[in-house]
């Protein structure tokens, strides 16, 4: 076997595999939820639960999460004495490592990561609004900054 035909498979192999999401991603993505109220002001200890398919996970905010990926929305609840509930859907969105995928040609792990949901991620960190329903949505997510939530009630409405 030549020394270019190594070269060209390594390179080609590389290419296939590195946007795997199945072999390079967690099965989790962890969610830094927060709860403030409409003034901005931190609610602490608040009640709540994320609902993920036929799982429910409870905890106290502040908290970090770790939500099981999947391609389906999550629906979040807190509630907090003396407060308004605050509500909030999190849409997931495909992640780089599926577009990595399909632009190495890897049809397959892209099939792969889609069906196991390792394709799919969910925004890093939300605010819940006591009083409020929010939309908060992976394709708004910025590194390092908390995803910004839309009125879930007016999503479908166009500005």
């Amino acid at each position: 076997m030549s020394a270019i035909f190594r070269i060209i498979l390594c390179l080609a192999v590389s290419c296939y595999t590195i946007g795997c999401a199945s072999l390079m991603t967690d099965n989790n993505t962890p969610v830094k939820v927060e709860t403030v109220t409409a003034d901005g002001v931190d609610v602490k200890e608040a009640s709540c639960a994320i609902v993920s398919g036929v799982t429910r996970t409870e905890f106290k905010t502040p908290a970090v999460i770790p939500l099981r990926k999947a391609s389906a929305d999550v629906y979040l609840e807190c509630k907090k004495e003396g407060l308004p509930d605050g509500r909030a859907n999190l849409v997931a969105r495909a992640g780089a490592a599926t577009y990595g995928n399909i632009l190495a040609g890897g049809i397959i792990g892209a099939v792969v990561d889609q069906s196991t949901g390792k394709a799919y991620n969910y925004p890093e960190w939300v605010r819940v609004v006591m009083g409020k329903y929010l939309n908060f949505d992976r394709s708004d997510h910025k590194d390092g900054a908390q995803t910004p939530g839309k009125d879930a009630l007016d999503r479908d409405k166009k500005p």
